[in-house]
């Protein structure tokens, strides 16, 4: 249960800093960001600072996920912890 609980609140940490990141740091001018396409399309035009966000959301997201599996967890907190990396990384591997 402190898995499941983990991943879900790590997956609405995530979804959250991703959506309120275009109204903190805009696209670039141009870049289409509603499909896939049109992101691989408008990627070069993307500055260091449009990737930001991103990055604070699986990073935080994968951090808050494995802080509330570590609390639920009544042994092997340490364990459970990995446990929502080892997701969240295996998750954000390309296909």
């Amino acid at each position: 249960m402190a898995v499941v609980l983990g991943i879900v609140i790590g997956s609405i940490v995530n979804m959250c800093l991703i959506l309120i990141s275009s109204s903190i740091i805009p696209p670039p001018e141009g870049a289409d960001i509603t499909t896939t396409e049109g992101l691989k399309a408008s990627i070069h035009l993307f500055k260091p600072v449009n990737f930001i966000f991103p990055f604070l959301a699986h990073a935080l997201g994968t951090l808050v996920g494995a802080f509330v599996a570590a609390k639920m967890a009544t042994n092997r907190k340490m364990k459970f912890s990995y446990g929502i990396g080892f997701f969240s990384f295996w998750v954000e591997l390309p296909i």
